[in-house]
């Protein structure tokens, strides 16, 4: 994308730093804030976008379009995401991507156990398919999952079924929200 876009302007060059893992490069775009290098660009978790908005490190979205009379549209991008970075009714940060949970699977390992083709359709069946993978010997681990599996399971859960996991919008309208998954149907 960097490769593209400066082959395609001759008055901006973007040059693209990794700094790591999502987590890292907050710290380092924190670090580089303070002592008065921040990045023109960064790209967050919308986890980061509350706490980098009330920091004023960031200029919301909305107001730097407006700064350099450009229309921002919040329908032309797709609720789902853009949800992520609404922040106080506005969207703040750009939705450039969003992450989805995806379920991979050996259909190999689920004909040799004589099951479909396919997991079960319910996460407690799949379950007890996945020991008798294991138990069968077919496959030692039979199941590994991401190091943030569990918010992601709760978050996406709570989106789908449209349900909160905290109060105060998901916490996107004020720093006093409250999870509250652990009283929604997220429970079974």
């Amino acid at each position: 994308m960097v490769v593209d876009f400066n082959g395609k302007n001759d008055n901006f060059v973007v040059v693209a730093v990794r700094k790591g893992n999502y987590e890292e490069t907050f710290a380092a775009m924190i670090a580089a804030y303070r002592v008065g290098l921040p990045p023109h660009i960064v790209q967050a978790t919308e986890r980061s976008v509350l706490t980098m908005l009330n920091s004023n490190a960031i200029i919301p979205l909305k107001t730097l379009m407006a700064d350099h009379g450009r229309e921002l549209k919040q329908d032309d991008f797709l609720e789902s995401v853009a949800a992520y970075y609404i922040v106080y009714g506005e969207l703040s940060a750009l939705p450039f991507n969003s992450s989805t949970s995806i379920l991979w699977y050996d259909v190999d390992h689920f004909n040799e156990a004589d099951f479909a083709d396919s997991p079960a359709g319910t996460w407690k069946e799949f379950e007890a398919e996945l020991y008798v993978i294991k138990e069968k010997g077919i496959c030692e681990c039979s199941m590994s999952m991401n190091t943030d599996f569990v918010w992601s399971m709760i978050e996406g859960f709570s989106n789908i079924n449209d349900i909160p996991f905290g109060t105060l919008t998901n916490g996107r309208d004020g720093l006093g929200a409250k999870y509250v998954f652990n009283t929604t149907a997220v429970v079974q």
